[in-house]
């Protein structure tokens, strides 16, 4: 049998749709726009691979672990409002991040979709939290740029061919790691100095990206 035809996504397609919820979000006030984006966009690139979700091309659980992320970090944002059930939720998200991982290996179901699917799953929920921290007024219009790099390096990859994208790595890992925890701490209502939490995650998550593009320049 033969597989299903595939979508061809444009690669500044989703970078450049979640670029512009930021703006709307900002405009409008309504965070519902990154939301939607997020899961649209998302679901455009799962269904563009769908022969290649597996290497049996089921879907597997694995994805569906990260897709039940994708769909909290959806209503996590869509809130709008800090609080102790925001913080807890993202948590949970955060927790649920090794999950997929240990599954696909445990079931023989890793794949690359899978990997860049759980990659944007990350930036996503980067992006939602800092909504979340510009809507509750805990930090300014800067905290955005912590979730927005992961789109502008995507689109500068779009947009140079001769850019190598920098594998990933142990540093990536625990910037990644070590931003979430800070922006979920900064989260927490009524924590000193939230606002500075806040901006060092935002610089973490910063020199994570520029390391990357820096790499790329160097290697191009």
């Amino acid at each position: 049998m033969s597989a299903p035809p595939t979508i061809a996504l444009p690669p500044w397609l989703y970078p450049g749709g979640m670029l512009a919820s930021c703006a709307l979000f900002v405009w409008l006030a309504e965070p519902a726009a990154i939301a939607i984006a997020g899961t649209l966009g998302l679901c455009a690139m799962t269904l563009s691979a769908r022969p290649n979700w597996t290497p049996d091309g089921r879907f597997g659980w694995a994805n569906a672990v990260t897709w039940l992320r994708i769909l909290a970090c959806a209503a996590l944002v869509a809130q709008g409002q800090s609080g102790v059930a925001q913080v807890l939720a993202a948590f949970a998200i955060f927790a649920l991040d090794g999950v997929d991982g240990a599954i696909a290996r445990a079931t023989n179901t890793s794949s690359a979709f899978g990997a860049e699917l759980d990659k944007e799953c990350d930036a996503f929920f980067v992006l939602s939290v800092g909504a979340l921290l510009y809507a509750s007024d805990i930090a300014g219009l800067w905290v955005l740029s912590a979730g927005a790099w992961r789109y502008v390096y995507c689109l500068i990859l779009a947009t140079i061919k001769t850019l190598r994208p920098a594998p990933r790595s142990s540093w990536a890992r625990y910037s990644y790691s070590s931003s979430s925890c800070l922006f979920m701490l900064a989260l927490w209502p009524q924590v000193p100095m939230a606002g500075a939490i806040a901006a060092l995650a935002a610089g973490i998550v910063s020199a994570s990206f520029l390391r990357s593009l820096y790499y790329g320049l160097a290697r191009s």
